[in-house]
């Protein structure tokens, strides 16, 4: 009788291994590397580009069913950020400073970033204001300049105030100006500022001033008193394929057109790094 006992006792603890072995097997499934790879694009790029990144990003989003998740701010900002360990698949800038500074900084090779498209700058003011606009010429009246309400990008942080002192220091308006003018962290900042009617003019981008709200152009700026204005795309992880696909998609044919229906510039001659 004990022996028939333990005979039982050692097939039910038999059983309960047996099972236990087999549920802990259940439901595993081997994932393949491709599925343990992010399928999603992760961008950083300079306010001044946002219409760009938009539009393309969301034709991209929408051909191949994954997310492009996008970061906004100042370039200057955001090289910094990517130098200093911040992970993004691709760098957006407004000018090649910034792309050789993380070249310099063995970030990125030349061989990984293209110029995609171009731009030209223009004077804004409020959809409802109608103020005297100003003539961009050397001999424009110095009590004139010092009574212009002006707001540009900040020269010191992001390239739309790079490009809008290059025009007033080419016309021999920056020394006159310069204790007066509302410096912005950014183009969308400039954007704001007019819009809010906290000053009367500012400098932005043509694209920008084109799909604005409340805002309108009330003079083209000559570029010949700035550089040719370009925007880089850089590729800064090439293990992502979708990273890979979208930058070159940003300098294809059909990215062009549909950029310059957007109120960008066919790419210049001279947008090389």
């Amino acid at each position: 009788m004990k022996r028939n006992f333990t005979i039982t006792v050692q097939l039910i603890c038999f059983a309960l291994m047996y099972s236990l072995f087999f549920a802990g097997c259940i439901n595993v499934e081997e994932k393949s590397p491709s599925q343990n790879q992010s399928e999603n694009v992760t961008i950083f790029s300079t306010s001044g580009a946002q219409q760009a990144v938009e539009v393309l990003s969301n034709q991209f989003e929408s051909e191949k069913k994954i997310s492009v998740l996008r970061n906004y701010a100042s370039t200057g900002v955001l090289a910094r950020q990517i130098q200093r360990g911040a992970e993004s698949d691709l760098f957006v800038s407004a000018n090649a400073q910034w792309v050789d500074y993380l070249i310099k900084k063995g970030i990125v090779s030349e061989d990984r970033s293209v110029a995609f498209t171009s731009n030209s700058l223009v004077l804004i003011t409020a959809v409802s204001e109608n103020p005297q606009v100003p003539k961009f010429r050397s001999d424009y009246p110095e009590n004139k300049l010092l009574e212009l309400n002006l707001t540009i990008g900040d020269p010191g942080y992001v390239p739309v105030g790079n490009y809008s002192k290059m025009v007033l220091d080419n016309l021999g308006w920056w020394n006159t100006m310069k204790g007066n003018l509302l410096l912005a962290k950014d183009v969308t900042t400039v954007l704001h500022y007019v819009q809010r009617k906290e000053v009367t003019f500012g400098i932005v981008y043509h694209s920008e001033a084109v799909n604005a709200p409340n805002v309108k152009i009330v003079a083209e700026i000559p570029q010949e008193f700035h550089e040719t204005i370009c925007f880089f795309v850089v590729l800064l992880n090439k293990n992502n394929t979708n990273a890979v696909e979208l930058f070159n998609s940003f300098n294809s044919r059909k990215s062009r057109e549909i950029l310059t229906e957007r109120g960008f510039l066919p790419l210049e001659e001279h947008c090389f790094l």
